[in-house]
């Protein structure tokens, strides 16, 4: 029984959730089987290798044809960018890289010709996607062929007319000449390629002449699997050059694709040439008969300013710039650009500078002078990488420049990059910019190209990660297309089948304009690419009448020619109508007013301050519009560029009027005024809390050696400052050489590469998965054993886990004894440094004992170290049964169950037979670090990395065996809060205090408390000096226990020998050790003297008398108080009553009339109603007077309506008289009729 070998094991996983399922067969059937992530999402920083060999192709002989893999991605989802599955052709990394697949792709097929496959996962720590599945076999082919072939060994034999792996490609073959062959549609073979119908267009006349057509082309030869390159059309021919590449050797030379005859040539210069270092991410443009080739990144880091010239006739490169790395030189080192050729000049748009970051003017070389200079600053528009150019010239608009896209820099504090959907005009007359209207998908490191006054846009990286997910893709799925003419994004709708969707997603290619079709070379979508694509617009020439024209152009396209050109075969004399309602109004756009009276077609009008259209009149008339440029104001103010624009030092320090401000870890551009507003702020700030007592009191306890001061004081607070002068910039991510110089400046450190980039630029300098893995400050550790040095791992696990390019080769001594180098499954690298039987590229040799020990079998009943070793079976490693073993006794003062550390009380790396050496401690710790040999000090105050100094308020001289004391002042209470948590408190087991009593004639009481059941003890000496130095020690308490009830000691100031006092020299010294952390001890010495109970209990008496005297003045005061402001409530009642309206009345009782008249009347607020106030009789009953003592009229009040006649004697009170002027005779009521 043989089975498949699928590598997936511990010591090449570095997380969990992955499975694995493999098909074992018999011999005379293949193996298969799947690989993926679980039914959850994957785990976060892992790193997975698996191998797939096939023991059949390992028993074949060695000439004969390997029984290829297929490997198919049915489901692929993980986070754009960052995570990566990485596929070889071969066993180990060292092969033919087949792919970095990120992001979420369509299904996508692979060949491993060699038989044998290695992936390799990695993924960060900040999303967890769905994951992949992927599907392995050795006896099928990708579609069965297509169906148009035969499979024979896992390879397709494909019939006439058809090639590619898996017969996938259709062509017209030799003899298929005036045949139908691939053609469709009426289509027919002419000259080895189809010939279609005047209906239809495209390679195989597969689309109607309305629709777009997209194609795969062929051709003889290749133009190297490549992205991020450049191309450029010379007459009939596609020059391409530069780009990066997954595996093998950079291509240096020049690659030329002839459209007419579909051929690729490399052309070869005269004599001997030199040829630049290969670059991407560069520029490329023609200007007379030379090619000019500007920046990009060489040596796969660094970013240059070089400038070439390649001669077209001569096939030589020129250099005409060398590299300079000096942040002031010009021109400045730029990636992701892009270049245009204006008249005699050579323009450079934007771009990524490792000073800089992203510039945001354009550099400018005259080819006429040989120079370059800057254009000016525009203060609105922001630098990017990774954009497109493209060049207007027709009647209406002359040489004007439209870019599109890129990736800019973070726009605000999240540090969040934004992926551009910006459209902007440069007009290279007055270097003004324009934003135009913006699309709805933001793209960077797609292309771009002009057709018949419609820019096209093909693929490009979507992702954003402030976006929502679903709006975020690696692989751009849209062809965006803009009217230069009409200022409008029209779709451009593309039917692909699903199977091949994969084919035109991409980004990182070039495309240039041929004719009516643009013609796409190169690019990546999770493999590179070397293959020449076609997209041909529709045409008009079928339609009848311009309105059908101008109605399928609103619902599709844009067309190869317009309709009034095709039917009068004139050009230029009639144009599709835009589907505004209005033509574009370009002068809304221009803000100034010089910008705005250069243009032929607009007017300034200076009452609104706005540029229209001489065609639309100004707000308010003629009045204040400009005809003529001499017209504009002169003292228009200068609008100065944002601070914040500026992401970097140098780029802030470039504006005058900024200044690049640090606060502790915090550093911005900010303009000259906020930084005078901040450092003011902060000045207060360090006031008020020099203003807290308790500060004052701690600041003056630190400073006592050096002085109080306020500047002092100042000085220790947290710092600020700025940078006057570029010279005082940090340096930038990208020019710093070292990993541990990188984290230092919170960059990011890719081993793989050797490069340091910023940590917002990360997408933009790896863009195709060039960095396996990276350090930051949070691994910081990672840099002192780079990950992509084999030699440096010390190891089998460390070796497998740094990367699938090292393995361990065990030096067979059974001791663990090896070295890491670079190899795969089969072997080493170089064969000659390691013999196979000793080589672990998985798995590890016995116990792995570092060199101090050797293995020994183990009862099941002990504890077993279960490992896995290579046993060589015809040329294959495979898997053995597990094996219980362990290491013997370790020797060489190391110790672990694999004697990979050192014994306590010594240091060092015990890792593959390194030696250990004792701590040395200066006799204040027994044990140390067992890597860096920091010693851990058991004397609280003691510190240093060997325990040679005292902490700040101890005294003593630990070099010297003299132990650290703490100076513990009398009458005050000290408390020790000793954490086991914290490192410095860990390991300590004993705490010295010393005292020195300053008042002679009083007794000393000493109080210690330990709150904790630790076990600690405590031992009291007293010592003097005497005046011939003579020294004198008394014993006052030995290793007493001491817990939380505390141990309290009085002590004679009349002890004989012991003088106290300031002249004096006797001192207390406290010991405090034998006890473990965490604890708290609380001591103290005071010396109080003794009480006077007589002189207590005189003062206290009076102290009372006093109290109550004072609190019978109080009472007093209070009762008075109250009195008068009882008095004074009762004076403002009385005034208010004398304040209200108040009049007389004459009533006469006998009269017999029965009218009634009010004798008062209160209008209410709206004057609608009133209480109106009555006198009334009351009843006498029988007599003729009311009983004695009782009233005999009454008043009575009613609320009634106001008539009119009453509210004309009503007067509206004036809100201006004062309260005495309230009192108004009721007389003008009397005339007031009662209402029933």
């Amino acid at each position: 029984m043989e089975h498949v070998l699928m590598e997936s094991v511990s010591a090449r996983l570095a997380g969990q959730g992955f499975n694995v399922i493999i098909a074992t067969e018999d011999v005379n059937e293949f193996p298969k089987g799947y690989i993926f992530d679980g039914p959850n999402n994957y785990h976060s920083s892992m790193k997975c290798t698996w191998i797939i060999t096939n023991p059949l192709n390992q028993n074949s002989s060695p000439n004969s044809t390997k029984m290829p893999l297929h490997l198919r991605f049915d489901q692929f989802d993980t986070e754009c960018s960052w995570d990566y599955v990485y596929i070889y052709d071969g066993d180990g990394v060292h092969g033919t890289q087949l792919g970095a697949l990120s992001g979420s792709l369509s299904p996508i097929d692979f060949i491993a010709k060699s038989g044998s496959a290695l992936v390799y996962f990695t993924s960060d720590v900040a999303f967890n996607m769905a994951g992949f599945n992927i599907s392995y076999d050795y006896n099928t082919c990708i579609s069965n062929c297509s169906y148009h072939g035969k499979c024979v060994d896992g390879r397709c034999l494909c019939e006439s007319g058809f090639k590619g792996d898996f017969c996938q490609i259709s062509f017209c073959d030799i003899s298929m000449n005036d045949k139908k062959g691939p053609c469709l549609n009426g289509g027919s073979c002419k000259k080895q390629q189809c010939e279609c119908t005047s209906n239809y267009h495209g390679e195989y006349c597969q689309e109607e002449i309305t629709k777009i057509s997209l194609d795969q082309l062929l051709y003889n030869g290749s133009i190297g699997a490549r992205a991020s390159h450049t191309s450029f059309l010379v007459n009939d021919q596609i020059w391409i050059y530069g780009g990066t590449f997954l595996s093998g050797n950079a291509i240096k030379e020049m690659a030329v694709y002839d459209i007419k005859s579909k051929t690729v040539s490399i052309p070869k210069p005269d004599g001997d040439a030199a040829f630049p270092l290969t670059r991407y991410d560069h520029s490329m443009v023609l200007f007379k008969n030379k090619l000019y080739i500007f920046g990009g990144v060489i040596n796969k880091k660094t970013i240059t300013n070089e400038f070439w010239s390649f001669d077209l006739v001569t096939k030589q490169f020129v250099l005409l710039n060398a590299h300079n790395e000096s942040s002031v030189a010009l021109p400045k080192a730029v990636a992701g650009h892009s270049a245009l050729v204006i008249g005699d000049e050579m323009y450079v748009f934007f771009g990524y500078n490792p000073y800089d970051e992203f510039i945001h003017q354009t550099q400018i070389f005259s080819f006429r002078t040989g120079k370059w200079r800057k254009s000016r600053v525009d203060p609105f528009i922001e630098g990017r990488y990774g954009h497109t150019s493209v060049l207007i010239n027709n009647q209406d608009r002359k040489n004007i420049v439209l870019i599109y896209g890129g990736y800019n820099a973070p726009i605000d504090e999240s540090y969040s990059y934004v992926i551009s959907n910006q459209l902007l005009e440069f007009d290279p007359a007055d270097e003004s910019w324009i934003e135009l209207n913006r699309s709805q998908k933001s793209v960077y490191k797609h292309s771009a190209v002009l057709l018949n006054d419609i820019m096209i846009i093909f693929g490009g990286n979507a992702h954003n990660e402030s976006s929502f997910k679903k709006d975020s893709q690696c692989l751009s799925q849209n062809i965006l297309a803009y009217d230069t003419l009409c200022d409008e994004w029209i779709p451009l709708p593309l039917e692909v089948k699903k199977d091949e969707k994969f084919k035109f997603e991409l980004y990182g290619h070039s495309a240039v304009v041929y004719k009516n079709g643009m013609y796409v070379s190169g690019g990546f979508n999770g493999r590179m690419l070397d293959g020449i694509m076609r997209l041909e617009p529709p045409s008009c020439h079928h339609f009848k009448d311009q309105n059908d024209c101008n109605q399928q152009r609103r619902n599709d396209v844009t067309f190869a020619r317009t309709f009034m050109e095709v039917i009068k075969n004139t050009e230029n004399k009639g144009k599709l109508s835009c589907t505004r309602e209005h033509s574009f109004n370009r002068c809304a756009l221009q803000k100034d007013c010089k910008k705005c009276m250069v243009r032929k077609e607009c007017t300034w009008c200076d009452g609104t301050r706005e540029c229209s259209m001489k065609s639309e009149p100004c707000d308010g008339g003629l009045k204040g519009v400009f005809d003529d440029v001499e017209q504009c104001p002169t003292n228009e103010v200068a609008i100065l560029r944002r601070c914040d624009l500026a992401k970097g030092c140098h780029a802030c320090k470039q504006m005058s009027h900024c200044s690049w401000l640090v606060i502790e870890t915090t550093q911005s551009c900010i303009s000259l005024h906020e930084e005078e507003l901040i450092l003011k702020k902060q000045r207060q700030r360090q006031i008020e809390r020099l203003s807290s007592s308790s500060f004052l009191g701690s600041a003056a306890h630190t400073h006592s050696a050096r002085g109080f001061s306020v500047s002092n004081i100042l000085s220790s607070l947290p710092t600020f400052s700025t940078m006057s002068t570029n010279h005082t910039c940090p340096l930038p991510c990208a020019v710093r050489n070292t990993c541990s110089s990188c984290l230092t400046s919170q960059c990011m450190w890719c081993p793989m590469t050797q490069r340091c980039v910023d940590t917002d630029t990360y997408m933009i300098s790896f863009p195709y998965g060039q960095c396996q893995g990276w350090v930051t400050s949070v691994n910081h550790q990672a840099c002192f054993a780079d990950s992509n040095d084999c030699s440096l791992q010390k190891t089998s696990d460390e070796c497998q886990l740094s990367g699938p390019q090292c393995g361990w080769c065990d030096d067979g001594s059974e001791t663990g004894l090896g070295k890491c180098i670079q190899g795969s499954l089969s072997g080493p690298l170089n064969s000659t440094q390691c013999s196979l039987k000793n080589w672990f590229y998985v798995g590890a040799p016995k116990c792995q004992c570092n060199g101090h020990s050797k293995c020994e079998s183990i009862s099941s009943s002990s504890k077993a170290i279960t490992t896995q070793s290579h046993i060589p079976s015809n040329s294959l490693m495979t898997l053995s049964k597990s094996v219980s073993l362990k290491c013997g006794e370790c020797s060489n003062q190391t110790t672990g169950d694999h004697c990979e550390k050192c014994s306590p009380g010594f240091f060092g790396d015990a890792r593959n037979g390194g030696s250990c050496q004792r701590c040395e401690c200066n006799g204040q710790a027994e044990k140390c670090n067992h890597k860096t040999g920091s010693c851990f000090c058991t004397t609280k105050g003691v510190t240093g990395d060997r325990c040679d100094r005292c902490e700040p308020k101890y005294y003593g001289d630990p070099k010297n065996n003299k132990l650290c004391y703490y100076d513990l002042a009398v009458d005050f209470i000290f408390t020790f809060k000793l954490d086991s948590e914290e490192s410095k408190d860990k390991y300590v087991t004993q705490i010295n205090f010393f005292s020195v009593p300053y008042k002679k004639d009083t007794d000393v009481q000493f109080t210690v408390v330990c709150d904790g059941s630790s076990g600690a003890e405590v031992s009291l000496n007293l010592t003097s000096t005497e005046p011939d130095g003579e020294m004198k020690t008394k014993q006052l308490m030995l290793r007493n226990k001491c817990d939380n009830k505390g141990i309290r000691r009085t002590y004679s100031a009349s002890e004989p020998g012991f003088a106290f006092g300031t002249d004096s020299n006797t001192t207390f010294l406290v010991k405090v050790d034998n006890f473990k952390t965490p604890i708290k001890i609380q001591i103290s010495f005071a010396q109080s003297p003794p009480i006077n109970w007589v002189l207590f209990f005189v003062i206290f008496a009076a102290c009372f008398i006093v109290l109550l005297v004072v609190a019978g003045l109080l009472w007093m005061i209070k009762l008075r108080f109250q009195d008068w402001r009882e008095n004074q409530r009762r004076y403002d009642e009385i005034e208010q009553m004398s304040s209200r309206p108040f009049a007389s009345v004459k009533l006469e009782l006998a009269s017999g009339t029965n009218k009634t008249t009010p004798i008062a009347v209160e209008p209410s607020a709206n004057y609608r109603t009133g209480i109106f106030s009555c006198v009334v009789r009351l009843p006498t009953g029988s007599g003729e007077y009311t009983p004695f003592g009782t009233s005999g009229i009454a008043v009575a009040s009613s609320v009634c309506f106001l008539t009119p006649s009453q509210l004309a004697l009503l007067q509206t009170p004036d809100a201006s008289e004062s309260k005495v002027n309230c009192k108004v005779s009721i007389k003008r009521f009397l005339p007031f009729m009662s209402r029933h």
